[in-house]
């Protein structure tokens, strides 16, 4: 059906057919210990429950206000069990540049997309984006975001798109000067349409330090 409240009634059902207890808005404080095994929990209230078995599983701590806080982890540690440091993956990017918020709701398809650390490659991806609020997101940038959280926690990062990755910095110019002469009559600002998405043109204009009312057939 493509419901996900399909498959929730379907739990449901197995779950009274086997008759299992469940204790909704209960939150587990923390797990009882005899010797090195789990004999149980303590509930918030104080309860406390026993069982023969008890399996752990919260999820992580990247959707909190579904509960999934990290209890996980810090029940792994009583337990004895090392965690390594919590890091996002699969998550958007924050860029510093203001003028990204005027790109917000522009989606980009076929772009290579790379980001560095210094000299260092972190990422390098062909795919498609999106430019959001405060940053980049879409399928291009969640893959990118496992790559770079542990280098983006100590530093800033530099991001780069190519936008033409099809064509050769020499096919890029030709291209440039072909539209060129096709608009030389008419003012920089009203010459790019068919390069860029108009959401883009603008932040080209002002990137490139042209003045956009300057005639194409001035522009060396």
């Amino acid at each position: 059906s493509d419901h996900s409240s399909d498959i929730i009634r379907a739990l449901e059902t197995e779950l009274k057919r086997k008759n299992v207890q469940v204790h909704k808005n209960t939150k587990v404080k923390e797990l009882l210990f005899e010797g090195d095994r789990v004999k149980g929990i303590r509930l918030e209230n104080g309860k406390e429950l026993f069982y023969d078995d008890v399996v752990v599983a919260t999820g992580g701590m990247s959707y909190q206000t579904t509960g999934s806080d990290g209890d996980g982890y810090r029940f792994a540690e009583e337990a004895g069990l090392a965690v390594t440091p919590l890091r996002p993956a699969l998550v958007p990017l924050e860029t510093e540049e203001a003028y990204i918020r005027e790109l917000q709701g522009l989606s980009l398809k076929n772009v290579t997309m790379t980001i560095k650390n210094g000299k260092k490659t972190l990422f390098d991806g062909f795919g498609e984006m999106l430019f959001t609020h405060f940053g980049v997101s879409g399928p291009l940038m969640l893959s990118a975001s496992s790559f770079c959280a542990k280098a983006i926690a100590k530093n800033l990062l530099k991001l780069s798109i190519d936008l033409k990755p099809a064509l050769t910095e020499e096919q890029l110019d030709e291209r440039i000067l072909r539209d060129f002469a096709e608009a030389k009559n008419k003012q920089f600002k009203n010459s790019l349409n068919h390069l860029y998405p108009a959401k883009l043109v603008p932040v080209i204009i002002e990137r490139s330090g042209i003045d956009p009312d300057k005639q194409v057939n001035e522009i060396t």
